[in-house]
């Protein structure tokens, strides 16, 4: 009885460490999923990014009476569902008082976005391209602009962030000036895919 008993050890170790092995292999894969799968949005583009107002251009020049927020959102771009909950903060509690334009790089993007934020999202034009996303440009009543650059100063994204752009279009619906027409920082972003379109 104990030879037998001894004889049938080495299966049992063996799938024991075939679970060990699988448990380890799908333990690697969530961890992946959930993580190191985003890296690449990242890594897309250069570790620093400059944001800068002089590469883009305004043509609307109508007179809009309030301030003007046009968000960035590429739906293809990972980084993009971090940005989702503040512009959607920002059409609650600014609604009244802001004209917020969703920009998106293709035809295929519009419904998506429409639907995501309640509003009828826009196809981008080269000469308002941002050089990457998610983004905001924030521009005065008259077209100025007051900040371009990401919802939030962080290396690391996620979807508690500080409301950075939310505070900035506090300022200036009381008035004050803003200029941070060019802003260097890093983040999760994505490179602005180059698709001509009309806005």
């Amino acid at each position: 009885m104990r030879e037998g008993v001894c004889q049938s050890n080495p299966w049992r170790h063996r799938i024991a460490l075939l679970l060990v092995l699988c448990w380890l292999v799908l333990t690697a894969y969530a961890f992946w999923w959930f993580h190191f799968r985003h890296l690449y949005a990242v890594n897309s583009i250069d570790q620093w990014v400059m944001f800068s107002s002089d590469q883009l251009t305004f043509k609307d020049t109508a007179d809009h009476g309030n301030p003007i927020l046009i968000h960035f959102h590429d739906p293809n771009c990972p980084c993009s569902r971090f940005a989702v909950p503040d512009v959607k903060s920002i059409l609650e509690d600014f609604s009244e008082q802001l004209e917020v334009r969703i920009i998106v790089p293709d035809a295929s993007s519009l419904m998506q976005a429409s639907r995501m934020f309640g509003v009828t999202a826009e196809i981008v034009s080269d000469h308002i391209a941002p050089v990457a996303s998610p983004a905001a440009w924030l521009m005065s009543a008259d077209g100025q602009t007051a900040y371009l650059g990401p919802y939030s100063d962080s290396g690391i994204c996620t979807t508690s962030d500080s409301h950075q752009v939310s505070s900035l279009i506090a300022d200036l619906l009381d008035g004050h000036t803003l200029t941070a027409s060019n802003h260097l920082t890093t983040g999760c972003f994505c490179r602005w895919p180059k698709i001509e379109g009309s806005i």
